[in-house]
């Protein structure tokens, strides 16, 4: 072949490689320069509330390392704890210059109880668990019951006749404690939804309702020291560090029950994964800082890191345990 032909046919096939090769450096290159302008943190939950703190915690933390300020964004409603604020993630562009904390809300059972365009394992980047917040099973020390062998016993003595209160429908408090019933024999205990805890604790004190599902607060703490309610188990692995008597769920006898609260950061789908390590890489050692580890403390949950890998099971394993409990519960809310 004359080399004027063949020098021919070879500059568009070099000019194609370079095109391609070029194509997978240049997304690369401007991940490994990544942050260079401000970075928006979006947060489902109002200003004030628990994961607002954790995430304003987290936050101020990373601002240093990355070299960029980081400017919170609450964008609360949507049903399951925030919704709203997960869709802004999910339609933003995969630069790393959008990301959320997403809660055990939307991102674990949220999937069970809405319409979402989106799948959180699968449409979101998951980047990293940073909190984790435990729960425990209590009753009105009024109903004179000290274990949960003996709350199981009188709620199957009394179908109907007892009531417990959730933060509202479709919240962890009300599809942990269906998943309770489920557990021990579909018991008959009646749910009433409140708009927080600010009424249900005074429910449980006037004997309006006789039991709860709650994370550790200042209130619920004074309430059990004050000899008004009574613990009988914790819905986690490991029993409390505040609360070392009070078994848990396993211990007490009732396996196949973990109910924990958490926020993770998430990207939008298809966020480099050299943005993804860095980000994972110094949340990791933000989360080691005494001072975060205080800060997130004071609102309830505690600091803790995970790989993209687990934080992305942690949501798959969310969503299939809460499916279950809202088909067997006949959970209902509004979209």
């Amino acid at each position: 072949m004359p080399a004027r032909v063949c020098h021919s046919l070879l500059t568009p096939l070099v000019a194609l490689a370079m095109g391609l090769c070029l194509g997978g450096i240049v997304p690369a290159a401007r991940a490994q320069s990544w942050p260079t302008k401000p970075i928006r943190l979006v947060i489902g939950n109002p200003a004030g509330s628990s994961a607002d703190i954790v995430t304003r915690t987290l936050a101020d933390a990373l601002q240093g390392p990355l070299g960029q300020p980081i400017i919170v964004d609450n964008k609360p409603g949507g049903g399951t704890g925030g919704t709203i604020g997960m869709q802004a993630v999910f339609s933003a562009e995969p630069d790393g210059y959008t990301l959320g904390v997403g809660t055990s809300g939307p991102l674990g059972a949220g999937p069970a109880l809405v319409k979402l365009s989106w799948d959180p394992p699968k449409d979101f980047t998951a980047v990293a668990q940073i909190s984790e917040g435990t729960n425990f099973l209590g009753v009105a020390a009024s109903l004179g019951v000290s274990t949960l062998p003996e709350l199981i016993a009188k709620a199957k003595a009394n179908p109907g006749k007892y009531s417990y209160g959730s933060d509202g429908v479709g919240s962890t408090t009300h599809l942990g404690f269906e998943l309770f019933k489920i557990r021990a024999g579909n018991l008959d205990i009646v749910h009433i939804p409140y708009k927080g805890a600010s009424e249900k604790y005074p429910a449980l004190l006037a004997g309006d309702i006789q039991f709860f599902l709650n994370s550790p607060t200042k209130v619920i703490d004074e309430m059990i020291r004050d000899g008004k309610l009574k613990v009988v188990a914790v819905t986690a692995p490991e029993r409390l560090a505040d609360y070392p008597a009070v078994p848990t769920m396993a211990e007490a006898g009732l396996s196949g029950i973990d109910v924990r609260s958490w926020f993770g950061v998430v990207g939008p789908k298809g966020l480099p994964p050299a943005i993804v390590e860095r980000l994972n890489r110094e949340i990791v050692a933000t989360l080691a800082r005494p001072d975060v580890i205080a800060r997130m403390k004071a609102a309830g949950q505690n600091a803790r890191a995970s790989s993209p890998q687990d934080f992305a099971k942690l949501m798959g394993d969310a969503n299939r345990q809460w499916k279950e409990v809202v088909e067997k519960a006949n959970i209902k809310v509004d979209n």
